[in-house]
C-alpha cells in the first residue's frame, strides 16, 4: 500500500480465511508495482520514491533481505520464474534494472546483484518470456515513451534480452496514434505473444517480438491495469475512467464482456490461474475487489 509503506497479504483459499488480511510486510517508500515467484517464495516491490526494490520472504512475511537500489522512481516489476531474475522498470531514470534473486537461496544467504540497462523515455510496466533472449534465457517487453523531435511523442515497446549480463535493449516498436506510455504489458505463453494497454489510446495491443507486429482492439476508457490468466485466455482491463473492466479472449482477441465495477481501480490487478479470481485494487476505498471471472 503506497501511503503506509507496506504490502498486504490477502488469502485467497477457499476456506474460512478467504478475503481476509493475514500480514502486512513493511517496504520502503511508496511501494508501487510487486511480483511474486512462488517456487522461490519471494515477491519484488518497487519502492517509487525510495528508489529501490524490496524483497520479501512470503513464508517468514519479513524482508528477504536489506531494499535494493535499483534506478528513479521504479514502478513495473516482472520476474522470470524459471531463472530468477527480476526486472524493474525506473521511469524517473529511463532504465530497467534486473536483480538475481538466487543468491537468496544459498547457505550462506548471497549478495543480490544488480544490472541496469537504458530504454527509451517514461518506461512503466514489464513482462517477461521466460523462454525468449539469449540462450532462451529471457527477453522482457517494456512500454515506454518515444521522443520523436519537434512531433508528438508516441507509446513504445521495448524488448531487452535479459539473457544476458548485463540486459541489452534489442529493438522497439513503435504504437502509432498512442502519445503516452502504455500503463500495462503481460506475456501469453500459449500464443507467445504480449499484450499492452494504453490509457491514452483506450486499446489493448497485441505485440510479437520476433516480428515487430502489433494488432489493437478497443477496451473501455482510460484501461490502466493489465491482467492475463493462460489457463483460460482471459485478458482483463480496468478501465479507471468509465468505471468497467474489459474481459478479453486472448484466441480471438475480441472483447467477450464488459462489466461495471465501483471506486477508482487503477495500476493493479490480477488473475488466480486455478479460479479465475479476479483481484483489483479499489484506491477510492482502500480495498481489493473479489471478482470471479466469466
Amino acid at each position: 500500500m503506497s501511503g503506509c509503506a507496506d504490502v498486504s497479504i490477502i488469502s485467497l483459499k477457499p476456506d474460512s480465511t478467504f478475503g481476509t488480511l493475514t500480514h502486512r510486510i513493511p517496504a520502503a517508500a511508496v511501494p508501487t508495482g510487486v511480483a511474486v515467484i512462488p517456487r522461490f517464495g519471494f515477491a519484488v516491490v518497487s519502492n517509487n520514491t525510495a528508489g529501490t526494490a524490496s524483497i520479501l520472504n512470503l513464508d517468514t512475511n519479513a524482508q528477504a533481505t536489506t531494499d535494493v537500489t535499483v534506478g528513479t522512481q521504479p514502478n513495473g516489476v516482472a520476474i522470470n520464474q524459471e531463472t530468477g531474475i527480476a526486472v524493474v522498470a525506473n521511469t524517473g531514470s529511463n532504465t530497467v534494472s534486473a536483480i538475481n534473486l538466487t543468491p537468496l537461496l544459498a547457505t550462506p544467504v548471497g549478495t543480490v546483484t544488480t544490472t541496469t540497462v537504458a530504454v527509451n523515455q517514461n518506461p512503466i510496466a514489464v513482462a517477461i518470456d521466460p523462454d525468449r533472449g539469449t540462450s532462451n534465457r529471457g527477453l522482457a517487453v517494456v512500454t515506454s515513451l518515444i521522443l520523436n523531435g519537434a512531433s508528438s511523442p508516441f507509446g513504445g515497446l521495448d524488448v531487452v534480452d535479459i539473457g544476458t549480463s548485463p540486459p541489452v535493449k534489442n529493438s522497439t516498436a513503435s504504437l502509432v496514434g498512442i502519445q503516452a506510455t502504455p500503463t500495462g504489458v503481460v506475456f501469453d505463453p500459449a500464443n507467445t505473444l504480449f499484450y499492452a494497454t494504453s490509457s491514452q489510446g483506450n486499446v489493448i495491443t497485441a505485440f510479437n517480438p520476433d516480428t515487430g507486429q502489433t494488432t489493437s482492439i478497443k477496451v473501455g476508457i482510460n484501461p490502466t491495469a493489465l491482467a492475463y490468466n493462460f489457463r483460460t485466455s482471459t485478458i482483463l482491463t480496468v478501465n479507471a475512467l468509465s468505471n468497467t473492466i474489459s474481459i478479453v479472449d486472448s484466441q480471438t482477441f475480441k472483447t467477450r464482456a464488459t462489466l461495471g465495477i465501483g471506486g477508482s481501480s487503477q495500476f493493479a490487478a490480477a488473475i488466480h490461474p486455478f479460479t479465475n479470481l479476479a483481484v483489483i485494487t479499489d484506491q477510492a476505498n482502500n480495498r481489493v475487489l473479489l471478482l470471479p471471472l466469466p
